[in-house]
């Protein structure tokens, strides 16, 4: 991946706020009425457009990817809540591996959109080492991040929990890349 793409400075934000189920209220009446609490969560962060600000992309943290097997996934983040600059080799919508601006070659990680279909990124990752391919392949969704946004709240917008209530997130429990899920399936 690293002879594929350029290391390119983007802004990044870690660290959030996010709308979760109350469970044992969902018990208690059988899942008839839904309620949600804030809960923080740093197991993704999200890329940003250095001039912009536009949303790229979003990508699960070393912290989320520990659950996996592997040396590779044992590693500590890089990164640090709540924002701060990246340097991204790769596409972040999809695959890419990171490492803080200037960093030296031990503290590069690698990491996946959580959204990204596993098949996919299997796939794009053989065709780079076999040189079938000189790109990794497009993200095969459209991930809305400003839908997304709409239940979360980054530490760098508000460190403290959020006062407000949270708000009633099952689109977001039930999302699917390309749009509301309709019959649980994607438009």
């Amino acid at each position: 991946m690293l002879a594929a793409y350029p290391w390119q400075r983007l802004n990044y934000r870690f660290g959030r706020w996010q709308a979760e189920q109350t469970l044992w209220k969902g018990f208690v009446t059988f899942g008839a009425w839904e309620t949600y609490h804030w809960e923080s969560t740093v197991e993704s962060f999200q890329l940003l457009d250095p001039y912009t600000g536009a949303k790229l992309g979003e990508m699960y943290s070393q912290k989320r990817l520990q659950f996996f097997k592997g040396s590779a996934y044992a590693e500590p983040d890089v990164l640090t809540p709540p924002a701060g600059a990246v340097e991204v080799a790769g596409d972040p919508r999809s695959i890419a591996a990171y490492r803080p601006a200037g960093g030296a070659a031990d503290t590069i990680r690698i990491s996946w959109d959580p959204y990204l279909n596993n098949v996919v990124l299997r796939e794009g990752i053989q065709a780079l080492r076999t040189g079938q391919s000189d790109t990794l392949p497009p993200a095969y969704l459209f991930v809305d991040l400003d839908l997304l946004d709409k239940y979360r709240a980054w530490f760098v917008d508000e460190p403290d929990k959020p006062a407000r209530k949270a708000p009633w997130a099952n689109d977001v429990r039930t999302y699917r890349p390309g749009g509301p899920p309709r019959f649980g399936r994607s438009r």
